[in-house]
């Protein structure tokens, strides 16, 4: 039995076709792992499909339901339900959009998700950090799956960026608590780049990054191994392809795989979401001025109380004009903005679906995807190389 390991699917019902596809051609029985990140970023349309996936496709649920956790949400499927924390305006816009479908639509399968999140919520110790062993102490094997970080309250919140070493090794600390198993692996999403690490058993659990040749086996000796799946739906790492792994429980091998899809499908949907306003821009506008209007008001309640020096960071367009406003005394009311705030808010809205498409389009990360290819890995033919290996 092998585990096929998702990530960030992110709304892109095309990739997880691609992938399944190509699934269907490994012989041997297989198990799904989801970590997180079913929503955002794509076309609400294909959130739907994605739902469906998960909920009667992946067979993570049987017929009498799951016999075992084997998906853990990430942040923007926490965002979905409880509208708590941080986002990239992209996605926030998308998110939005597909809750408006979702629930309009297909309601039933919507509060079925928003249920399972919450059931996550609720019980958070052990339904968002996914353990699984086989035996133990020198041959045993310890398995554990997470969206982000491993400590309670960052699970779904902690980037383990492959260049903060101290990061990765501070987060699988906690796990060595656990078990004596000779052979420990962690499973982590989040950040849409694909890694191999493997912490040293020296005095300074030195991290060490093996190069990845998509397709291939890799067998991982006893030690301690930090693998990311990289995304499936929304890649970062300058590779649009859509990217997963297979771990062999029994020869405990990883093979970490790329499997090419129609991006346009996805493009050409994100497109007639945008023109046809699944949920208008005046709509999804006046929600993002209110969550910047509630930040705002704080960082500027705290800047009066001397608790902070600097004002909050101004890098989208709308967000200079409120901060003046509410800095000269204004009163703003989001449903009720002003032409001109109204206005900035919506570009920003027009300009998140450029970003995403280009995004889709070239797997691009920006800086990320910089910094990951000039510390970490080269890219030798789409393969990944380790910098300095």
């Amino acid at each position: 039995m092998c585990y096929v390991i998702l990530s960030d699917i992110h709304a892109n019902y095309t990739a997880v076709t691609a992938i399944t596809e190509a699934l269907d051609r490994i012989a041997a029985p297989k198990k799904f792992y989801f970590l997180g990140d079913l929503l955002g970023y794509g076309p609400a349309a294909q959130a739907v499909q994605c739902i469906d996936w998960l909920h009667y496709q992946s067979q993570i649920y049987g017929e009498n339901g799951s016999e075992e956790s084997r998906w853990v949400p990430g942040n923007h499927d926490e965002w979905a339900i409880t509208q708590l924390g941080q986002m990239r305006d992209e996605g926030f816009v998308t998110v939005r959009a597909q809750q408006a479908l979702l629930a309009a639509s297909r309601a039933a399968d919507w509060e079925w998700f928003a249920n399972e999140v919450r059931a996550v919520l609720q019980d958070d110790e052990t339904r968002s950090l996914l353990i699984k062993t086989r035996g133990a102490g020198p041959e045993g094997l310890f398995l554990a799956f997470t969206h982000g970080g491993v400590p309670l309250d960052l699970r779904r919140v902690t980037y383990l960026w492959p260049w903060q070493p101290s990061i990765l090794r501070s987060h699988f600390a906690p796990l060595r608590e656990r078990t004596d198993a000779g052979t420990k692996v962690l499973f982590t999403g989040h950040t849409h780049l694909p890694f191999l690490a493997q912490l040293l058993p020296d005095t300074e659990h030195t991290l060490k990054f093996h190069s990845i040749k998509y397709g291939r086996p890799i067998r991982l000796g006893p030690g301690e191994w930090i693998i990311n799946p990289g995304s499936a739906g929304h890649p970062r790492d300058g590779d649009p392809r859509a990217a997963f792994a297979v771990f062999e429980p029994d020869a405990r091998t990883v093979v970490f795989q790329r499997v090419e899809y129609d991006t346009r499908k996805v493009v050409t949907a994100l497109q007639e979401e945008k023109y046809n306003k699944v949920e208008s821009y005046d709509s999804i506008a006046g929600h993002l001025l209110t969550l910047e209007l509630g930040n705002f008001q704080h960082h500027r309640q705290r800047l009066q109380q001397g608790l902070e020096q600097k004002p909050p960071k101004i890098d989208r367009p709308g967000q200079q004009t409120l901060w003046d406003l509410l800095e000269t005394g204004r009163t703003v009311n989001p449903d009720r903005p002003g032409a001109r705030l109204r206005r900035e808010y919506s570009e920003r809205i027009e300009q998140t679906y450029k970003h995403l498409i280009h995004e889709i389009e070239f797997g691009s990360g920006g800086e990320d995807e910089q910094r990951y290819h000039a510390e970490i890995y080269r890219v030798p033919q789409w393969d990944l190389e380790a910098v300095g290996a």
